[in-house]
């Protein structure tokens, strides 16, 4: 951290057609770094032709605006935004979806997470009515997809077997984790100069989950922050069957990357159980992910779906 003055933060947030929300973003950020320099603010936008980047420019002055020149993808548009606009010797650089709106001294508890020896950290997040949504979650694999698939993952998730975190007393205190979703997340200097760039293999999801399992095999701890909080509406997954397809898929292929051809089958057989069986009951979203895990089409190029939709 800075010897001396308040810790310097670097911002980056991505953006696509991101007019509606960007703007409570930004002004977010002002209160929810009371003790913490933000500097820069960088909005990095991936070829929005709507109003975005006037409205971010509107809603906090001295922001950096950095056009992608393209829809790049969430990982890639982030490390254009380190590469050319947050200096290396910054404490810190958050990371954050445009969508997401930190509650004040958020910045600060989770600076003060990384005093405390973490290399990264996620807040809490809620959703618009203010309940915590479960954004924690285990590594996936063979026993979670099919626990997912047999008994759900809600019930999955409360009796400890599924890879979403449900148990509220996990949300109330300060803990390592394994990994969180990806609408926040503070990444230190340290971590920064071990991790290097963000994965750009993955166009748009896995790429948070990647990024924290090269963490915690680095020793570098990423730590949950009950005292920052981050109102997200969330992503478009929910709802897109084409997303949902797309963050399937990328979690067999993050997946397949550390394991073997038998047990990345099993995962993924757990995976087309679990959708084949939603399918069955008339699940647009599950449709899309069968074909999808059976190789079917998923978004390519740029007309794949906006990068900041997570």
């Amino acid at each position: 951290m800075t010897p001396t003055g308040p810790p310097v933060v670097g911002v980056v947030v991505v953006t696509y057609q991101s007019e509606a929300v960007v703007a409570a973003c930004l002004a977010a950020l002002g209160e929810a770094a009371r003790t913490t320099r933000l500097d820069p603010v960088v909005v990095v936008d991936n070829a929005s032709t709507d109003a975005t980047t006037k409205v971010a420019v509107d809603a906090r002055p001295g922001v950096v605006v950095l056009p992608a020149g393209g829809n790049l993808g969430y990982a890639a548009a982030i490390n254009l935004a380190c590469a050319q606009a947050v200096p290396e010797d910054v404490d810190a650089v958050l990371v954050l979806n445009p969508d997401a709106v930190l509650a004040p001294g958020s910045v600060d508890a989770m600076v003060g997470a990384l005093h405390d020896g973490a290399g990264l950290a996620v807040p809490v997040i809620t959703a618009p009515g203010g309940a915590v949504s479960p954004s924690l979650r285990r590594w996936p694999g063979p026993a979670t997809a099919w626990s997912e698939a047999l008994l759900g993952g809600g019930c999955a998730g409360r009796m400890g077997w599924g890879e979403t975190v449900c148990d509220p007393a996990v949300y109330e205190r300060a803990h390592d984790i394994d990994w969180a979703t990806g609408a926040v997340v503070l990444v230190g200097a340290d971590a920064r100069r071990v991790l290097g760039p963000w994965d750009e293999s993955f166009f748009l999801y896995s790429e948070e989950t990647e990024l924290m399992l090269r963490a915690r095999r680095a020793g570098i701890a990423v730590r949950f922050v009950p005292d920052a909080r981050c109102a997200h509406e969330g992503g478009a997954s929910g709802t897109s069957p084409q997303l949902w397809g797309l963050l399937l898929r990328n979690k067999v292929l993050l997946y397949g990357r550390d394991h073997g051809r038998l047990a990345t089958a099993c995962f993924r057989a757990g995976l087309l159980v679990g959708q084949g069986l939603r399918a069955i009951a008339g699940s647009r979203r599950s449709a899309a992910a069968v074909r999808a895990l059976c190789g079917g089409p998923v978004p390519q190029g740029d007309s794949r779906p906006a990068a900041a939709e997570r």
